[in-house]
């Protein structure tokens, strides 16, 4: 069936003009779907794998193309496919078909009394994590936990009042204790089923994504879980409805930066940033089997042989997005590859006071950090288009490398931006 007519007029280019809605349960579904006139694809119309029991409902609003889509009802108990494994399927299954430009996961969530939350309150996540992935292996740790900031929403944050807290998630409606202490290094505020695994999605197909979420259940109360939640589920729902309209009206998604936008913003900080810090960029926008090495700067090569202060060789990198993101690539200069060993090596970065194993890919053509150990280094870090690293080498040998890493975020303050052009006002990096 086809989604009912709109006569609205078109979005201006580079605005969002297909929004994908996903949502856990059919009772926070239907609300939307009547409130927005949506129909339900016909099984023959699918787009999902057949056997799949999700569900689409589509149509238009405001010159706003909104598909809704839930993972429907399981087969064989009919009760509805909830958790982290079914919305990480629907949302790739939706992303691959119908290429949104932005996702909208709204649902409903337990909420920390000591954090400020109570029933009925509405929060716009600012951070996304796992609670319930324990991997208690250096690295793997911080993957199992997987925190990743939003899409920053700041003027929909002013206009609607919504509130803001950090979203954990897990796979079980109740909390254990190594749930309750995870919750807690994860400084959240609403506690759900399925957020971070959309996230996770989003992240990886480059789609931006908001999570919307109302407080059913006060995980830290009195009352036991599931009977506060439905309890509460219904009339819960009907605050989630409003809060979601709210940011649907096309004079609020007008106040929200596009993707494309938000890319153009961060290529200007970087573009302010290099003309602060005078070491090259090195490219990194193509996959290894693509790549020439990177080439030689010419015959000075200060970074190499000006010491930073402790006499240690070093070398610098502005972040752009290919070191963040999908590809997560951190090459090496080729002016400072003849310092390291032509062979796979193990290295440890050195930031802040941690340390983050990672290897050396010394026998590659092009020679970088691996791509695992480089991203778990740039996310727990929250390294930005823009922002800076200083590599320091202060060990190395066949078998072993160190580097300390030094961050400097893209917006400096003036007394540093205002120096560093020159020898004679250097900037200096200690920790």
């Amino acid at each position: 069936m086809a989604p009912p007519s709109d006569d609205s007029p078109p979005l201006p280019a580079g605005a969002i003009s297909n929004l994908l809605i996903v949502i856990a349960m059919q009772t926070e579904a239907l609300p939307l779907v009547n409130k927005f006139h949506l129909v339900e694809a016909p099984s023959n119309e699918s787009i999902f794998p057949k056997g799949a029991p999700w569900i689409r409902y589509h149509g238009n609003y405001k010159g706003l193309h909104i598909d809704l889509v839930w993972p429907g009802k399981d087969p064989v108990l009919g009760v509805d496919c909830v958790g982290t494994v079914s919305a990480a399927l629907v949302t790739y299954a939706s992303i691959q078909s119908l290429k949104p430009d932005l996702i909208i996961n709204a649902g409903t969530a337990g909420g920390f009394k000591a954090k400020g939350a109570g029933i009925g309150d509405v929060f716009l996540a600012s951070d996304v994590a796992f609670h319930d992935r324990r991997i208690p292996i250096p690295v793997f740790d911080m993957y199992g936990i997987g925190t990743r900031k939003t899409f920053a929403t700041p003027n929909i944050l002013k206009e609607l009042n919504l509130k803001v807290g950090k979203l954990s998630t897990g796979d079980s409606l109740d909390m254990s204790p190594h749930d309750e202490s995870a919750i807690q290094n994860n400084d959240a505020t609403v506690k759900d089923m399925e957020g971070a695994a959309v996230a996770y999605v989003a992240d990886m197909f480059s789609t931006p994504a908001i999570f919307v979420k109302a407080v059913t259940d006060i995980v830290d109360g009195e009352k036991p879980t599931a009977e506060e939640f439905l309890q509460n589920l219904v009339a819960v729902t009907a605050a989630l409805d409003k809060s979601v309209t709210e940011v649907m009206k096309d004079d609020v998604l007008e106040l929200m930066d596009s993707p494309s936008k938000q890319m153009m913003q961060a290529d200007a900080s970087y573009t302010n940033l290099t003309g602060i810090i005078k070491p090259k960029v090195e490219s990194c926008d193509d996959d290894d089997e693509l790549l020439p090495a990177p080439p030689a700067s010419g015959s000075e090569d200060w970074e190499v042989t000006t010491p930073i202060g402790t006499g240690n060789p070093f070398f610098t990198t502005v972040i752009s997005r290919s070191h963040l993101r999908n590809k997560y690539q951190m090459w090496v200069p080729h002016r400072f590859q003849r310092r390291l060993p032509e062979a796979r090596t193990g290295v440890v970065l050195h930031c802040g006071g941690k340390s983050w194993p990672a290897s050396y890919c010394g026998d590659l053509k092009v020679k970088k950090i691996d791509v695992a150990g480089w991203s778990n280094f740039a996310v727990d870090n929250r390294l930005r288009v823009g922002d800076a690293c200083v590599f320091e080498l202060i060990a190395a040998a066949d078998t072993h490398l160190e580097l300390k890493v030094q961050i400097l975020r893209g917006d400096l303050p003036e007394e540093v931006t205002s120096k560093g052009a020159t020898s004679d006002e250097p900037i200096l990096i200690d920790d």
